[in-house]
């Protein structure tokens, strides 16, 4: 078992039955489904950008057009994300 806290997490992602905390420079393993941890996130520093990935919003250093209307977001640390159009209202509230 592993402490993390809230506000070391980078982003998170779904894989299979798990998810993956990315939380400084480390990848934790969890098992609860994404919808169980969007409802813990307090959502003024988390948004869900794709059905598979959750990030933290001050973690976002640039945002760039994709294509199909999709966006690219960079995180600090260089890793890139995509913003699929079906979340992207979620990130401009």
């Amino acid at each position: 078992m592993r402490l993390v806290r809230v506000r070391d997490i980078d982003y998170i992602e779904a894989c299979g039955n798990y998810l993956e905390i990315h939380a400084d420079g480390r990848t934790h393993l969890v098992r609860m489904t994404m919808q169980e941890l969007e409802q813990r996130l307090d959502p003024s520093m988390f948004v869900r950008i794709q059905r598979s990935t959750i990030v933290q919003i001050d973690r976002i250093r640039d945002i760039v057009s994709a294509s199909h209307s999709d966006l690219d977001l960079t995180l600090h640390d260089g890793t890139v994300l995509r913003l699929s159009r079906t979340y992207r209202g979620r990130l401009q509230r």
